[in-house]
Order: structure tokens, then C-alpha cells, then sequence
């Protein structure tokens, strides 16, 4: 634990606090500023230059005020058992009680500051709480939670956190914008962002970093120290492989936050509580400092318990004692019942999709290991590679001896470079260009997994020539599809897809209860500039009442039909909504190439 900032340093801190978030407005007003003074200058009337003074000041008033935190706010009428716990904590640490708390989907908690959009010299207190931590911890863990996050409201410590907080956040926007399109003015600040974030950062990161520990330290003398310790424990082991959810594996889950809470929930032995701090401390090097301030939690137990016992364990906690069914009773069923409505309206698509191209790659391994297997110098290998990457998801366990790159075989390196860079471990890249430099042929798999649009060490001038090639197919590709729209009934053929990817497409939409009905055809097409095209067209008939939305059209259905369909050089979607009856022209189609159905009506 680093030793507590001086009083002279909180003040230091704190200046430069405000010089950071105020020099981020100033870069936005300034532009108008000037503006507003040039017209004052020609136009000296006091009209014009209290006009312009009450437009500035306006427009000054309206950044002030910051957002507050979405999610399901909670009365004390719906969860007394939870407010009253508050009450206890803040008496006992003399701290404000929030104004707010609200549920989220994600395991996470958080105290925010924000301003009032009106009064910006007024802050309000919102508790965010993760609905997997309630039903994943012990009431008393909860406790502990709850004690560290309103420690964070507190002034006797940490006061001129939440500046440093809205300077950290506004720089990081600047960084993080695109200042390709964007005036002289604006690439400037970029220019001086990008020199002063970073230094920003490096001096107030101790700061930020202590108010986690003095957070901690204060929440420890209201609540059992080991309750926090253990709190801190369940979520680091959220992060081991086994704890993980796999996204887009199986069917959309009914109860992933359930779910999520009995993994946070259950019993942990001494050595699977070193692998997750492990894990921990390493995410903890890899994590960008711009955007983590956390200490790793085996330091934060370490300050807490005095040194992390060498057989620390965790008991499993029994359902009706998580904080959840504690604190709201009897209604809690139906909190978690609307928390994974919530859930499953916000990810239930993304989660289609992922399920749809894993589905694809399973078809696809199916028929490499089948006796007509292409050869691996053939491209099968790399395809081979690609679906066990998707499928089986490396990753290996605890701090890695990383072996002599030597004496692997191209497919071992393969895999302890998807492995590495999935733990952003910063050798990753390294053995990456290693395996590729191996092995040609896993250059293909390696890019797509880490979607890279460029080959690896490519000079500027062949990544230009390769971005102008991509912009003409691009164009030639948008031809076609226009002209395939346009078509209809007009040249339609029998797609001649290999089997195995017609197997794929069906597996993938089977599993998409969106998906109503489903259809495979075909044209040859014909540009302007004689070139020819051979052209797939995925026809749909999507149940809009399972949450799809039309751009979703091309981000999911487009996107598979291109991984699936890669030996045709265009893929194009066209979709019937369920509203409308299927064309008779497709139904005609239909019955004379019936291996073209991928899903009948009836299933």
C-alpha cells in the first residue's frame, strides 16, 4: 500500500485537477469565443456584446451539467432491508447518503458524482449495484461493498476526486475522438491532448490509486475486514476460465444473471483463490492506466488483512442468504425477473449472431475432418485453425513459462499466440508475427481472429494499395447487389454452394428463433464493366417481435453469409418481414431446388 498523500499534495492535486477538466471546456468554447469577440469588435454595440456574452455563458452552462447513470432506480419502499443498511452505514462513517441507487445488468459496483444540469454548482450521489453482485454475494460481503462505495462519497478523505474523475473522463474523449475531419483548431487539441492526458495521468494516478485503499480502509472499520477481503476475492474469481461465460455458446441463456450470481457464489478452493489473484495481477499489468486506477486486489487484501493468508479460501453462499433475497425479500424474484428481461433485450441479437457463426464453424470442422478433408496446403489447415480458435477459446492458466518458440511446432505457436493475446500479455503480438512467420498459412486465421485489416509489417505504401483495391471491390460489390435487388424472379438460379456450407447456414439459422423462414438462391450478374459475378442471395422472413432490428439485417445475417460463403465473391441479404407472405416467385424456386431451404416455415 502506497503511503497516504500529504495535505500539500491533495491541493497540488487538486489544482491540477481543475486546470484538466477546465482546459477541456476551454478547448470547446474558445472557437466561439473568439467568434463572439469579432463581432463584438465590429459590431460595438452593447446589444451585440451582451448577446454574444449571454450565448457564451449559455453555452458554457449547458456542458456543465454531467448524466446521470441509467438503470432501475430502487425506492426504499421496494428494497427496505437494502436503504436501511445504507442508513446504518452512513451514520457509522458520516457520509451523505446517495440520492439515487440503481440497478444494473453488469457485476459491477460504483459511486458517481454528477452534476445537476440546472444548478451546476450542485452534485448529486448515485449508487450504481450490479444485480450479479447481489445475487452472487453474501449479505454481509454486500455490507462490505456497500461500505467501500460510500466511502467514496465521503469529504474527509479524497475530496477533489470527482474533478480528477471528470478531467481523466474529458481528456480521454479528446483522445479517443477522431480528428481526421475536424478544423485546425480541433487537430491541435488532439496534438496537446496526446502530450498532456498522459502526463495528467502519471501525476494523478497515485491519488486515484489511494482513494481505493483509503476506501477500503474506511469501509474495513465499519464492516468485517474479512467480508470485504472476501468480496474482493469472488469478483477476481469471476475472471477464471471455468467462472466465464462463454458468449454466443449454446442458446441465448434465460438466466445469465442468475447464473452469473451462483458463479460469483460458489466455493472456492485455496489454490483456485491464488489462480484468481493471479489473473488479477496480470490483467491489472495489462490494463491501460488511462482507464484502470484500481489497485489488483491481492495488494487491496493484502492492506486490509494485514498480508493474504496462504490458505485463503471462499464457502460457497447459499441462495437465500445472498444480499439480493435478504434485502428485498420476497420481491426479489421479481427484481432479477426484470433484470434478465433487460438483459436479454440488450444482448439477445449479439448473442444470436455469435451462436450463428459458431454454428458455422462447427459445420465447417465437421467437413474438414471428414474423409474429403482438403489438404492443409490446400487451406484447410488454416481454416481447421480457425474454427478450433472460435470453438474451444484457448487461454492458459496462472503466470505461463513462456517455452523457446524453437521448439514448438507452427500449430503449438499458433495456439500460445491467440493464447497470449487473448491475456494481453505483451509478448502476444511477438509470438503472433512468430507463428505467422512459421507458417504462411496461419497468417489468414491469425488475422481474422485479431481483425486485422492489414497484414502484419506491411509498409504504408502496400497497406494504400490494398485499401484501394478493398474500395473498388467494395464499389463492384454494391453494384451487384443493386442490381440482384432489382432482379427478382429476372435469372434467378440454384446457389452452387458446397454442401457443407449450405449445412452451416442451416445450423446457424436454425438456432435463431428470429428467423421464421429461410432460403438460399443465386445469380450470375453482369457490370457495366463486363465483369461477371456469381452472387448468393440469403433470403429471410425475420419475426420482428424477437427484438431484430433492420440494421441488424447487415451486422448479423450479411456478416455470416460473408464468413460462410467465402468461395462466391459478393454475398447479399434480402429480407421479407414477418408481416408480408413469402413471393410466389421464391416459393416456385423453392420447390423446384428444395436442398436451397435452409428453414422451412413449419420449424
Amino acid at each position: 500500500m502506497p503511503a497516504p498523500l500529504t495535505q500539500r499534495q491533495r491541493w497540488r492535486l487538486t489544482v491540477l485537477a481543475l486546470w484538466g477538466a477546465s482546459s477541456v471546456q476551454i478547448i470547446a468554447l474558445l472557437p466561439m469565443a473568439l467568434g463572439v469577440a469579432l463581432v463584438a469588435g465590429m459590431y460595438p454595440h452593447p446589444l451585440f456584446v451582451w448577446g454574444g456574452a449571454l450565448v457564451l455563458v449559455g453555452t458554457w452552462w449547458l456542458m456543465q451539467g454531467g448524466e446521470e447513470p441509467e438503470g432501475e432506480e430502487v425506492s426504499r419502499s421496494q428494497a427496505p432491508g437494502l436503504w436501511a443498511m445504507l442508513d446504518e452505514l452512513a451514520a457509522a462513517m458520516q457520509v451523505r447518503l446517495p440520492q439515487r441507487v440503481v440497478l444494473v445488468t453488469e457485476a459491477t459496483a460504483a459511486a458517481v458524482d454528477h452534476q445537476d444540469r440546472w444548478r451546476p454548482w450542485v452534485y448529486h450521489q448515485t449508487l450504481v449495484l450490479g444485480v450479479p453482485l447481489l445475487q452472487g454475494l453474501s449479505a454481509a460481503e454486500m455490507k462490505a461493498v456497500l461500505a467501500h462505495e460510500l466511502a467514496h462519497f465521503s469529504r474527509h478523505f479524497g475530496w477533489g476526486g470527482h474533478w480528477l474523475y471528470r478531467a481523466r473522463a474529458g481528456w480521454t474523449a479528446l483522445l479517443s475522438a477522431d480528428q481526421a475531419d475536424e478544423s485546425v483548431w480541433y487537430r491541435a487539441a488532439g496534438a496537446y491532448a496526446r502530450w498532456f492526458a498522459p502526463m495528467f495521468q502519471r501525476l494523478t494516478v497515485q491519488e486515484s490509486v489511494a482513494n481505493e485503499y483509503e476506501a477500503d480502509a474506511l469501509a474495513a472499520r465499519v464492516c468485517a475486514p474479512e467480508a470485504l477481503a472476501q468480496a474482493l476475492l469472488r469478483m477476481s474469481a469471476s475472471q477464471l476460465p471455468a467462472r466465464r461465460r462463454r458468449f454466443g455458446v449454446g442458446p441465448c441463456p434465460e438466466s445469465a444473471l442468475r447464473d452469473e450470481g451462483l458463479r460469483l457464489a460458489a466455493p472456492l478452493s485455496a489454490a483456485g483463490v491464488q489462480q484468481a489473484l493471479s489473473l488479477d495481477a496480470q490483467a491489472h499489468v495489462a490494463a491501460d492506466p488511462l482507464t484502470h486506477t484500481h489497485p489488483p486486489s491481492h495488494a487491496r487484501i493484502s492492506a486490509i488483512l494485514g498480508a493474504v493468508p496462504p490458505q485463503l479460501s471462499l464457502e460457497g453462499v447459499a441462495q437465500d442468504q445472498a444480499a439480493g433475497p435478504v434485502w428485498w425479500g420476497a420481491a426479489w424474484p421479481d427484481v432479477l425477473a426484470q433484470a434478465e428481461r433487460e438483459w436479454r433485450g440488450q444482448w439477445q441479437r449479439a448473442w444470436a449472431a455469435q451462436a450463428a457463426w459458431h454454428a458455422a464453424c462447427e459445420a465447417r470442422l465437421s467437413a474438414l475432418q471428414g474423409p474429403s478433408a482438403p489438404p492443409a496446403e490446400a487451406g484447410g489447415e488454416a481454416e481447421r485453425l480457425e474454427c478450433l480458435v472460435t470453438l474451444e477459446e484457448p487461454a492458459w492458466e496462472g503466470e505461463p513459462l513462456l517455452p523457446d518458440q524453437a521448439s514448438l511446432e507452427p500449430l503449438a505457436l499458433f495456439w500460445w499466440a491467440v493464447a497470449l493475446l487473448q491475456a494481453q500479455h505483451p509478448q502476444g503480438l511477438a509470438w503472433a508475427e512468430a507463428a505467422i512467420r512459421s507458417a504462411p498459412v496461419l497468417a489468414a486465421p491469425m488475422r481474422r481472429r485479431l481483425a486485422f485489416e492489414n497484414p502484419l509489417g506491411s509498409s504504408p505504401e502496400e497497406r494504400r494499395r490494398q485499401e484501394a483495391l478493398w474500395a473498388r471491390a467494395l464499389a463492384r460489390r454494391d453494384a451487384a447487389r443493386a442490381k440482384a435487388l432489382g432482379a427478382g424472379p429476372q435469372g434467378v438460379q440454384a446457389c452452387q454452394l458446397p454442401v457443407w456450407r449450405t449445412e452451416a447456414l442451416r445450423r446457424a439459422l436454425a438456432a435463431d428463433s428470429a428467423v421464421q423462414q429461410a432460403s438460399l438462391i443465386g445469380y450470375d450478374i453482369a457490370l457495366a464493366d463486363g465483369r461477371r459475378f456469381e452472387l448468393a442471395m440469403l433470403c429471410l422472413r425475420l419475426d420482428v417481435s424477437q427484438g431484430v432490428q433492420e440494421p441488424e439485417i447487415q451486422d448479423v445475417y450479411a456478416q455470416l453469409m460473408a464468413r460462410v460463403a467465402t468461395p462466391l465473391r459478393v454475398a447479399v441479404v434480402q429480407s421479407w418481414w414477418s408481416t408480408e407472405a413469402w413471393p410466389e416467385w421464391l416459393v416456385a424456386h423453392e420447390h423446384a431446388h428444395s436442398a436451397s431451404v435452409l428453414k422451412p416455415p413449419s420449424s
